[in-house]
């Protein structure tokens, strides 16, 4: 029997250096249903999640007295590109949903869900969707109304993120802590403000930021150990030469399948460490980034402080590349990624191209109900989740399971739409069956439904027993239909 915690132990730069070992059949019980030591097989939950929303249509009209407060005011023939016409299994994707189409039978799309907490009046607007949607989808919960300044943009969690709730559970991580609880990933820095939930949105607490990891080569550095101090010339030892002793010692206590995964796993690493140091996708170690630009808050600079952002899929593709084997080795089980940040300031033109000829600041876009462009922006949003999701399954395991067949993913973003920062209609996009728990494939709609629904189900289908979950006004113990059991 091998620990699931086992690890290949070397020496780099004069320090130890470790590399993580998948799922192998002589750390399963007898019937390959469990770890040998009796823990159930690994569960992961990640979260997705990008700025701006959705483009605006009909569907976001006021339809109460609070939500009237808002002054939302749309155009009643707004045509709506994100929600399936039908519900249940035979639900088609829609224009706005086509990157996930090859994943619909692993999907399930929930639509109608909108924000039920408390607005407390005193600091005043609280209901900003910039702040209360973000807030609500990150962690159940309202904003915290100690500090709260909408016109400075200042405004905080009151308690942990469901990914960090998860990770630090005693019901998750049953068969002992990972190397990493949780990672944390981000693609660039166009932030509309340098704190707060602008800049993370994975949180331990009020004013505990985690904040994301933006460069490729810093995060396979962090997530194998590299010694940071080693220079270029140690960078260049690989992490597979540093574990070559360790790694033959276990060779040579496997049977043929296990050895063939570990070679799959080191041909994988190895893959990763050629892409970084040849620079492919954005990964060569960029120079100290400049300090954030002085500005008042709330002014709208035109993108023009953000040119330089890699928002690409390369840099995704190279970032997601070293996330799935920090997964397959059970580094960690949680992970966030930010693509875009809660009121984005890259800019896009119509054509889906970052930076490209006639470009827009999306923020911008959103509040000027640019068609066209928040159409683009939506469509490279989901097919950057798409692309995160084709890496989870295109790995299978040894018990024949997809990482996304054992993974619950949430797909979401800050509010319903960016026209004005309204929290009707959120998007949500839950993808992977969470090791068997959650029946997929469907269409879920259920207008003015509690938004908080979403993450008690993520918390159950995690094998966590809470009775109830949601706080403020918002709490639920009623699970989307998918959940089974």
């Amino acid at each position: 029997m091998i620990s699931r915690r086992a690890i290949l132990r070397g020496a780099m730069g004069g320090s130890i250096v470790g590399l993580g070992l998948p799922l192998l059949e002589q750390m399963l019980n007898s019937h390959g249903s469990a770890l040998a030591a009796g823990s159930a097989l690994p569960k992961r939950y990640g979260l997705f999640f990008w700025g701006e929303g959705l483009p605006p249509n009909y569907r976001h009209n006021a339809t109460t007295a609070s939500e009237a407060s808002q002054n939302l005011e749309y155009k009643s023939d707004q045509q709506d590109f994100w929600t399936p016409t039908t519900t249940g299994k035979d639900w088609q994707t829609t224009e706005l949903l086509t990157p996930l189409a090859k994943h619909k039978a692993n999907i399930n799309v929930v639509t109608g869900l909108e924000v039920k907490t408390e607005i407390p009046s005193d600091p005043p607007l609280q209901n900003d969707g910039h702040h209360r949607g973000c807030i609500v989808a990150l962690t159940a919960d309202r904003p915290r109304s100690k500090g709260y300044d909408n016109a400075s943009h200042v405004s905080a969690v009151q308690r942990p993120t469901l990914d960090q709730f998860i990770a630090k559970h005693p019901q998750f991580y049953t068969d002992g802590a990972p190397s990493f609880r949780s990672l944390e990933l981000g693609m660039g820095e166009a932030f509309l403000a340098p704190f707060g939930t602008w800049i993370a949105i994975s949180h331990s607490g009020p004013d505990l930021l985690n904040k994301p990891i933006r460069d490729p080569k810093q995060l396979y550095d962090f997530v194998f150990a590299v010694p940071p101090d080693t220079g270029e010339v140690g960078r260049r030892v690989s992490v597979l030469d540093a574990v070559a002793e360790d790694t033959k010692r276990l060779m040579s206590k496997l049977g043929t399948r296990d050895r063939s995964r570990i070679d799959e796993h080191l041909t994988h690493v190895n893959a990763i460490e050629q892409r970084l140091r040849k620079g492919q996708g954005g990964c060569t170690v960029p120079p100290a980034p400049a300090p954030f630009p002085a500005r008042p808050f709330g002014v709208d600079t035109g993108g023009a402080d953000y040119k330089g952002e890699v928002y690409n899929m390369d840099k995704l593709d190279t970032m997601t590349d070293v996330l799935v084997a920090a997964l397959r080795c059970d580094l960690t089980r949680v992970f966030t990624i930010m693509f875009t940040p809660p009121g984005s300031l890259i800019t896009m033109n119509a054509a889906g191209e970052v930076n490209g000829p006639g470009s827009v600041q999306t923020h911008s876009a959103a509040h000027l109900n640019d068609h066209n462009v928040l159409m683009a922006l939506t469509r490279y949003h989901i097919s950057a989740f798409a692309k995160v999701l084709d890496k989870l399954a295109a790995e299978t395991d040894v018990t024949g399971q997809t990482l996304l067949d054992s993974s619950c993913i949430f797909g979401t973003s800050e509010f319903g739409e960016g026209f004005h920062h309204g929290t009707l209609e959120m998007p949500v996009v839950i993808a992977g069956k969470a090791g068997g728990a959650l029946d997929t494939g469907s269409h879920i709609r259920d207008p003015k439904s509690n938004f908080c629904r979403v993450h008690y189900t993520i918390l159950k289908a995690m094998g966590i027993d809470v009775p109830s979950y949601g706080f403020s006004g918002a709490e639920t113990s009623e699970a989307l239909p998918f959940l089974k059991g």
